[in-house]
Formats: C-alpha cells, structure tokens, sequence
C-alpha cells in the first residue's frame, strides 16, 4: 500500500510539474525550423547525419507552393 500511495505521489507532483506543457506545447526546435523555411528544417536534418530522412521527405512530401 505505501508504494502504490507514492506512485500516485509522484504522480501528482509530475502532473502539477508539467501538466501545463500537455495543455499548451511549446514550439520545439524541429517545429521551428519548419515553420522558418522548409529548406533550412532539410539541411538541419542532414547535418545531424538523418540523409535518409532528408531523403525521404524530399522525395514523398516535396514543398509545393501555389502563388
């Protein structure tokens, strides 16, 4: 009984922690990079050595803008 009350413990104290980050996200580096510019979000990707990733969302999911 005494571990199960401290796991609902640590499970409050972790809710009123960062429960406010599950109501409202924050942007992330990744988001950040994608809302500045599609090109840059790729080449950050490459420079961490995710080629194939890069890749991949170059080749299905390409940019298109309609002006």
């Amino acid at each position: 009984m005494k571990r199960f009350f401290d796991f609902i413990v640590a499970l409050c104290i972790s809710f009123l922690g960062y429960g406010i980050f599950i109501i409202y996200p924050t942007v992330g580096i990744d988001t950040e990079a994608a809302i500045l510019g599609y090109d840059e979000l790729i080449l950050s990707w490459r420079t961490i050595s995710r080629t194939g990733l890069s890749l991949i969302k170059e080749i299905f999911f390409p940019l298109i803008i309609n002006y």
